[in-house]
């Protein structure tokens, strides 16, 4: 009695899997075909690749162009904070050759348009407001990333240039003694009075960056501009 009762029951329980089974066969499906025909076509592939050599071109060219502005402004700067520390050697006591005991020695920077690519910080031992050579010599900065200084001016119009322009500080005047190699160039004036301004101009290797000019005014006064 007991085996038929079991078989009853696994008959059933096949019976009941079969129902399931063809109900969840029954169930509706969906079929979602794949494309197989959709691409880039060549016309879209190239305006693609138009796109972004424009946009490769204009970044390369807008960061050359602010890599050339960052050095030349970083140049325009140096100038000026050397002769800014010229000025502060000249108003102060400072030994200009360690135990010498000179202590009333000027100080200036030197530039010459014969070397664009260097200027010059000196001691000016015997006060005469010139660079006198290598015995004045402190320091050379050179000048590289193909900056240069272009012109050295006598008023803000650069109407008068000069080849060579010393601009010195000696104590106790902080004003500035700017220097040509010939005197009449700040117009026929006497040696020793000196120009009313000296203005640096460096320029930078690249077409798009625009000048730099260090103006340096006889009243001391030191500024960088365009």
């Amino acid at each position: 009695m007991i085996k038929v009762n079991n078989k009853m029951t696994n008959t059933t329980t096949n019976e009941k899997n079969k129902n399931l089974r063809s109900k969840f066969l029954s169930l509706p499906t969906t079929h979602y075909p794949l494309p197989t025909n959709k691409g880039f076509s060549l016309v879209e592939l190239i305006v693609v690749v138009g796109i972004v050599l424009m946009i490769t071109s204009s970044v390369l060219y807008n960061h050359s162009h602010f890599s050339g502005a960052f050095t030349l402004e970083s140049l325009a700067y140096e100038v000026a904070l050397t002769v800014r520390e010229a000025q502060f050697f000249g108003l102060n006591v400072r030994e200009a050759n360690i135990g010498v005991g000179t202590f009333d020695t000027g100080y200036g920077v030197y530039f010459d348009m014969a070397s664009p690519t260097s200027f010059i910080f000196f001691a000016d031992l015997n006060r005469n407001r010139f660079y006198d050579g290598v015995s004045e010599l402190l320091d050379i900065y050179n000048i590289t990333q193909g900056n240069s200084i272009t012109n050295l001016c006598l008023d803000s119009a650069c109407a008068l240039s000069a080849t060579e322009l010393t601009i010195s500080f000696s104590r106790p005047n902080p004003d500035a003694y700017i220097k040509t190699d010939n005197p009449a160039e700040c117009g026929g004036v006497a040696t020793n009075s000196g120009c009313g301004e000296g203005i640096i101009i460096v320029s930078s290797p690249k077409s798009s960056v625009i000048d730099k000019k260090i103006t340096v005014t006889s009243t001391g006064q030191i500024s960088v501009g365009n």
